[in-house]
């Protein structure tokens, strides 16, 4: 089956038993270049789980992403669909449609049991990749998501994803068949290696995710095991630090190790093809990193050398586990795999107001499109003349350009709003046809990059100049959002959000920042508008209601809370946020049969509100409760150390019931720490304090 793919030995057909369906682990490394795996040729690299996962089984050497964009990417990976089939094109602004079918549905219809375990927000079960999974585990916390920062910042400690991931597997019924997935993301920028590290910060990132993995590994021996990534790192070559903006090599090629259950026992070795360096790094930056070519030898029980794609892994997922599965992707194991990889990036456009790129590769020729096209041999990266034919499939798997890229227009209520801020101007989107092309933007880019890392005042100053000479920069009005909010200017943050509104009126992070910064402004109605156009924009997306809940509470629209915080209950039942909203809303109106579930849901689910005990303890009391509702002010007293109102409420209420001998201490408390003497407290004071 695998023989004619293998660059090193036949080899005998690989057969999948299907009588017992088999376990199934893809993990996602974010951000993971191929040549910095050790059985990748790296020899600099620390990873030994991964080179002991490729000695047992088939690594692909032309691995390629479809996109350096992880929600797209991931997207792609899950369906086996191409970009412009699934509609995803960016990390901001796109959802994935339920009429699109993931492999998780696939094998859930069949009977296994699924289980999701993400570490970055941009992957959230909001964007429709929860599709087909009995658990999605990404506990983002609302406050986390709160802070003005870069959208898909948020993340969870790949420890935390681990562990749960690792529960969840061990506790699956005995005889039903699992597919996991998990993604982790510590290569991902900023570049954190543990703390003893010594060295290339980036490698210290993959060496830390690879020690992490040595548990999971040795549990699924029995399973399959698919690991790849996203995208890879820019890490300067062509003067991208990063990943988004470009294609090459770097960022799109990426890993791809299956190892069968049980491993395989072959031996293969490979020398590392010598590819020309093309790294283009500033100076005085990135002292650590290491960008010497890499030169080690290839190593893995077998090694394959047909390029392969990331919607390939959705369909050689199905066929180990024997479901059917539509896609436009291959399983890797087919005898007819294509040996023809896309992929494209509209980030470009979205966030620079530059041309889309895109990419095709065969075994002899590597294609680049922009504004114009390039060629080369993917081997050695010398010039050619492109073909027509590979040409032809390139633009038939990119698609109609115009169609994914035309902003959607005002609404009457988006533009009031916009003019309420004193946005008069109409703004044209740039025209595809004067749009740069991002290959020859890249000093404007290294520009951008420097900027963020100057102190604040000069950041400003840096990015402002840049803006009035590229007005189209999308993600420099952003920055400057971010260090404008950093110094409580949040005028100009806002308006630098409503700037970016005028070019894309849906953008993901601009929205979400110009809520929190209306309402920071006290400018309701404006917060309200923004809001609202975020559930228009994104439906499954929680955040809008969870602002508007904190909006309508802070004005005091109590029955305007609790419908709100329904319609998003209905999205997220287990939200904290929401939770403690709604139940407090319904405490405010004395509807306290319908407040107790919500608060204790509130506080079951990790809300970092203190005074839910206190609120529980007033509606358990009014139900008529005495004990209970002492045990909760008990623990309000806890939870506020230097807030009175707990043993006040406590003291009060057993007055009432005539155990003064429990109430005296915390009246005489109480008492004690007031600044000024509370007619009530004192009432009770007197009453339980006997007449001399």
């Amino acid at each position: 089956m695998l023989s004619f793919l293998l660059g090193c030995q036949p080899t005998p057909p690989v057969i999948i038993e299907t009588d017992e369906r088999p376990d199934i682990v893809l993990i996602t490394i974010d951000t993971l270049r191929a040549d910095r795996i050790g059985a990748y040729g790296d020899t600099l690299a620390k990873t030994p789980n991964l080179d002991k996962l490729a000695q047992e089984g088939w690594l692909f050497t032309e691995s390629h992403a479809v996109t350096p964009l992880t929600l797209p990417s991931h997207t792609s990976i899950l369906t086996g669909l191409l970009p412009k089939e699934h509609g995803i094109r960016d990390n901001a602004g796109f959802s994935l449609d339920e009429k699109h079918v993931t492999i998780a549905e696939a094998l859930s219809d069949s009977g296994y049991s699924t289980g999701a375990f993400v570490s970055a927000f941009v992957l959230s079960h909001s964007w429709g990749l929860d599709q087909g999974f009995d658990m999605y585990h990404d506990p983002f916390h609302p406050r986390d998501l709160l802070e003005v920062a870069a959208f898909g910042e948020a993340q969870l400690p790949s420890v935390e994803v681990l562990n749960v991931a690792t529960q969840w597997w061990r506790k699956q019924p005995s005889g039903t068949p699992k597919f996991a997935w998990l993604h982790l993301y510590d290569p991902h920028t900023p570049w954190e290696p543990p703390v003893d590290w010594d060295g290339d910060p980036y490698r210290g990132e993959v060496a830390k995710v690879d020690h992490l993995l040595g548990n999971l590994l040795d549990l699924t021996e029995d399973a399959w095991v698919i690991v790849t990534s996203d995208h890879g790192e820019g890490l300067w070559e062509h003067g991208e630090r990063e990943h988004g903006v470009l294609l090459g090599r770097g960022v799109t090629r990426v890993p791809l190790i299956v190892r069968p259950p049980g491993g395989d026992s072959g031996s293969a070795r490979l020398a590392q093809p010598s590819i020309p360096s093309t790294v283009n790094k500033p100076e005085n930056v990135d002292a650590l990193l290491d960008l010497r070519p890499i030169t080690g030898d290839i190593k893995a029980a077998r090694i394959v050398q047909t390029p392969v794609s990331g919607i390939d892994i959705a369909p050689t997922i199905a066929e180990m586990a024997g479901v059917s599965f539509e896609s436009s992707g291959q399983s890797v194991n087919s005898d007819g795999n294509r040996g023809t990889v896309y992929a494209e990036t509209f980030f470009p456009y979205y966030h620079y107001g530059w041309h889309p790129l895109s990419m095709i590769q065969d075994s002899t020729q590597r294609i680049e499109k922009g504004q114009r096209v390039e060629a080369f041999d993917p081997r050695t990266l010398t010039s050619l003349t492109p073909t027509e034919d590979l040409l032809s499939t390139l633009s038939k798997w990119q698609g109609d350009l115009s169609k994914p890229i035309e902003p959607k227009a005002l609404s009457v209520e988006e533009e009031v709003a916009l003019q309420s801020l004193g946005y008069q101007t109409e703004f044209e989107f740039p025209s595809l046809e004067t749009a740069p092309d991002p290959r020859d933007s890249m000093a404007v880019l290294q520009q951008l990059q420097a900027s963020n890392q100057l102190p604040v005042p000069e950041a400003i100053a840096s990015l402002t100049a840049l803006i009035e000479d590229q007005p189209d920069l999308l993600d420099a009005h952003l920055s400057l959002v971010y260090l404008e909010s950093a110094q409580g200017n949040f005028e100009a943050a806002l308006n630098r959000c409503v700037d970016v509104l005028r070019q894309s009126p849906n953008h993901s992070v601009a929205l979400n920042n110009a809520v929190i910064l209306a309402h920071k402004l006290k400018r309701m109605e404006v917060a309200i508008s923004f809001a609202d156009q975020m559930r228009e924009a994104n439906p499954n997306d929680v955040r809008p209601f969870r602002y508007l809940a904190a909006i309508y509470a802070e004005m005091e629209a109590t029955p305007k809370v609790i419908d709100v915080t329904g319609l998003g209950l209905k999205l997220e039942p287990n939200d904290p946020n929401l939770n403690y909203l709604k139940g407090l809303a319904h405490a405010f109106l004395a509807e306290d049969v319908e407040a107790i579930p919500h608060l204790r849901k509130a506080k079951e689910n990790g809300s970092r509100a203190n005074d839910i005990s206190l609120w529980l303890g007033i509606s358990t009391e009014r139900l008529g409760d005495i004990d209970g509702a002492l045990k909760h002010y008990s623990q309000a007293a806890s939870d506020m150390p230097l807030d009175p109102r707990a043993n006040a409420k406590a003291g009060l209420m057993l007055v009432d019931e005539d155990r003064c001998l429990e109430a005296l201490p915390l009246l005489i408390n109480v008492a004690g720490r007031l600044q000024r003497p509370e007619p009530s407290i004192q009432r009770a004071l007197q009453q339980c304090t006997p007449e001399e």
